[in-house]
């Protein structure tokens, strides 16, 4: 019922599925291997829910990532003068999104590397 409503117009549902179809899909995805049939028909409902509705889940990540880029103000280490954009009268210095967990950012290799030895 849901996916012929979709396929009828899929770019209806697009505005309430794609907030929260990347946390869904990251909860599905933890949900434990013992319970891997359940699992796998969850998976592929979501997917197909996404399919029908014209979501990707790479371009729902990348939008994601960039919008937390946009987001985030200042170094994300404690020790830099540009720690949470504190720095009055600094120039804007553009910022590195962790390449693991696209959550914080640097404004060089150099904080990256002290904030995992100094955390």
């Amino acid at each position: 019922m849901i996916c012929s409503a979709l396929k009828a117009n899929p770019t209806l549902v697009q505005p309430y599925v794609r907030p929260i179809w990347l946390q869904t899909m990251d909860y599905i995805k933890d949900i434990d291997e013992r319970s891997y049939s359940r699992k796998r028909i969850a998976m592929e409902n979501w997917l197909s829910i996404a399919k029908a509705s014209g979501l990707e889940e790479k371009a729902i990540r990348q939008a994601e990532a960039k919008k937390l880029a946009t987001d985030l103000r200042g170094c994300s280490w404690y020790q830099c003068v540009f720690f949470a954009g504190e720095a009055e009268g600094a120039a804007p210095r553009m910022m590195l999104l962790d390449e693991n967990c696209r959550t914080v950012q640097y404004c060089s290799v150099y904080c990256q590397k002290w904030s995992v030895i100094f955390p």
